[in-house]
């Protein structure tokens, strides 16, 4: 009998596994990642009020990636809006709230990171032509100017 139930056990949590792979498979990288620059950029954006030309262009950088994922996750699911964009931002922004103190090296650079992407898709203007690709080499200009934005940035945004 032990065995019967470590048996359905083992079989239970395989087929859970096949299921909620099964739903995350269904959002791409590009998705994924878009959401949650969306809510890095939307922390930038609320602790830059003391520099109105860099609050712009967070507020445009996560109005991009916003829209982003709504382009790339509809292309998956049928009728995803907006709404739901800022829905899983609000989620991300939760999850970066709850773990900041513990994860401020992982934030600091997913900042840079989403600071890079963003820049490829700022520098086309808002209507941009093309998706740049995620980066994986950062310039140097870049990675020190949104270390210091991001790490001033998370340093202020939860007490807020």
């Amino acid at each position: 009998m032990n065995r019967m139930s470590i048996a359905f056990g083992t079989m239970a949590g395989l087929c859970l596994a096949g299921f909620f792979n099964g739903i995350h498979a269904q959002e791409s990288r590009i998705a994924t990642q878009s959401v949650r620059c969306a809510a890095i950029f939307s922390v930038l954006a609320e602790t830059a009020a003391e520099e109105p030309n860099n609050q712009r262009r967070y507020q445009t950088a996560e109005t991009i990636f916003s829209g982003l994922f709504v382009k790339e996750y509809s292309d998956k699911k049928d009728s995803v809006t907006l709404d739901e964009a800022h829905r899983r931002r609000d989620l991300v922004l939760a999850e970066l709230r709850d773990t900041h103190a513990s994860r401020r090296a992982y934030l600091i650079e997913e900042t840079v990171l989403c600071g890079a992407w963003g820049e490829g898709f700022l520098v086309q203007g808002e209507q941009y032509a093309y998706v740049p690709v995620i980066p994986k080499v950062i310039p140097q200009n870049i990675r020190k100017d949104y270390e210091a934005k991001g790490g001033a940035a998370f340093q202020r945004w939860p007490l807020k």
